[in-house]
């Protein structure tokens, strides 16, 4: 092979790969902590999950960002998840505390991609069993609003220094062991609900408003339509986390 066609071999790879990357303009925006690009989720679960995860990052300081989408567009999950990590800059970006999960519908695969900064609170292993414990079964019985609750609030669950233990089976009742489990649940989501009433009192004292559709100074929270909603500047992603397929 001559000089011209070396080169003519080497441009075509060279397009191959650039290619193969998601530009930013074909993104979906970062307008709310849920973004249902598929339109696979509920309007309830997005604004239930909306609040709950800007809550959590109030309070304890991770970001949790999620994303459904049809197709990667011939990325691979790993590549197009990490991709959508870094242009959102999720988490904080001191501390690179940010997890995206991320459904293709199309594809039927999923990803938990895991900021830099905590990856040793929620590692490799943490993430895969979230993924065919939690939120496989889930989908595979067409339970996608399930999947994704069962998905948020084991990670939540994780970043906050807990184990995630999945029942016997899908849709067993709880008993026993998992009667712990479900008080444990009770008495988080009492903590948000009082954070939160926190969050409104002292916000009327200041001249907030706290989620309300015309918010004279701060951004409303728990609204699938959040204007101007964005990450912390994050972006130290590495390839940790988890993938998997229903």
């Amino acid at each position: 092979m001559d000089v011209v066609g070396r080169r003519l071999v080497w441009l075509s790879l060279l397009v191959l790969g650039v290619s193969s990357c998601a530009s930013p303009e074909s993104l979906p925006a970062f307008v709310a902590p849920v973004v249902d690009s598929a339109g696979v989720l509920s309007d309830q679960t997005k604004a239930d999950l909306d609040a709950e995860l800007e809550v959590f990052r109030a309070q304890t300081g991770p970001q949790v960002a999620v994303l459904t989408v049809d197709s990667t567009g011939g990325a691979s999950i790993e590549d197009y998840s990490i991709d959508v990590a870094r242009e959102w800059g999720v988490g904080d970006r001191a501390r690179d505390d940010g997890v995206l999960l991320v459904l293709v519908t199309g594809d039927r695969e999923l990803r938990i991609e895991v900021g830099s900064g905590v990856e040793g609170d929620l590692t490799d292993l943490e993430a895969g069993r979230i993924i065919d414990l939690a939120m496989v079964p889930r989908l595979q019985a067409g339970d996608t609003d399930g999947a994704v609750r069962a998905g948020v609030d084991a990670l939540l669950l994780e970043l906050s220094g807990g184990t995630y233990e999945p029942p016997s089976a899908y849709g067993a009742s709880t008993t026993g062991a998992s009667m712990g489990a479900l008080v444990f649940f009770v008495l988080v989501a009492l903590l948000i609900v009082m954070a939160f009433i926190v969050v409104s009192v002292v916000g009327r004292r200041r001249g907030w408003v706290v989620s309300s559709g015309s918010s004279s100074s701060g951004s409303s929270a728990g609204s699938s339509s959040i204007g101007g909603f964005s990450g912390g500047g994050g972006g130290g992603f590495s390839g940790g986390g988890a993938s998997g397929k229903w």
